[in-house]
């Protein structure tokens, strides 16, 4: 289990993913904004890609929550977009 906090709005540091299944849950103060996931499979400085939903819209997280992802190996961050106080705890 890791955690990941996010203080504040904009993108927060990538961290090294390992890949498969896993859930995130999303705990804390969303101050009317939201948090997206985004993804780089070309390195922590790559090109960092938002997960998108079915209808390809992107999943924009707004209150507590939790999410299973799967995923393969990668460098993750999330995006907010107000000045939020949110854990994101990985199982």
């Amino acid at each position: 289990m890791a955690t990941e906090t996010i203080t504040g709005s904009g993108v927060t540091t990538p961290f090294r993913y390992s890949g498969g299944t896993s859930t995130f849950a999303f705990t804390g103060d969303f101050a009317s904004g939201n948090v997206s996931i985004e993804a780089s499979f070309d390195g922590e400085s790559g090109t960092f890609i938002p997960m998108k939903d079915a209808s390809g819209n992107t999943v924009l997280i707004a209150s507590n929550e939790f999410h299973n992802i799967f995923i393969g190996h990668c460098h993750m961050r999330f995006n907010a977009t107000t000045a939020v106080n949110v854990d994101v705890t990985i199982h």
